[in-house]
């Protein structure tokens, strides 16, 4: 549901307000659902709790999609 909201949301504004994904984003393959559904940031919290190195999973994921290096 948040999903959908954020993509209306991100149509409605059309490119008039940075949207940041947050709630719910525990992997890379919900920060990227965020990204894709039209957000511009997205921010962790409680994941980073329970998994430390999730904030470096989802960079990683992001710079392989983007054919990017990091190290």
């Amino acid at each position: 549901m948040i999903v959908t909201m954020l993509r209306q949301i991100a149509v409605e504004v059309g490119g008039g307000l940075r949207l940041i994904g947050v709630g719910g984003i525990g992997s890379a393959a919900d920060a990227i659902e965020r990204l894709a559904a039209g957000a511009h940031h997205v921010q962790i919290a409680t994941a980073a709790m329970i998994n430390p190195a999730v904030g470096i999973d989802i960079r990683d994921a992001l710079a392989r999609r983007a054919g990017v290096a990091v190290g």
